[in-house]
């Protein structure tokens, strides 16, 4: 009697699994590309195939949200105009390239703006 219980639900947990059939391209097919770039947002490509994106906070732009694939730190500006930190991590805008250090150590080099 035991066998039989077991086989019963042996059977209802295959059918409920075998519901649908995918063929294997369905299971491989690669699906339409999602654009996960933030909204009204500039994004930076550094060196070592690193990139993050800048999207400021207010018209007057004196905070933003700089955005990293993980995560996000909201930045202040600074008394020096092309600086924005919150104490541990600092943005630099330079001429040529934009530079994110964290506790005084270099996070992301050499990036540039996106057009």
């Amino acid at each position: 009697m035991h066998q039989f219980i077991l086989n019963v639900i042996f059977l209802f947990l295959l059918t409920g699994c075998a519901s649908k059939g995918y063929s294997i391209d369905e299971i491989f097919e690669d699906g339409a590309e999602i654009d996960s770039t933030p909204e009204d947002s500039i994004k930076y490509t550094c060196n070592q195939n690193k990139y993050f994106y800048i999207q400021y906070i207010g018209d007057e732009k004196k905070s933003l949200w700089i955005i990293f694939p993980k995560n996000e730190i909201k930045l202040y500006q600074t008394e020096i105009s092309n600086v924005f930190s919150n104490g541990i991590t600092k943005l630099i805008f330079n001429e040529q390239t934009t530079t994110v250090k964290k506790d005084g150590s270099i996070f992301y080099n050499e990036c540039s703006k996106q057009t």
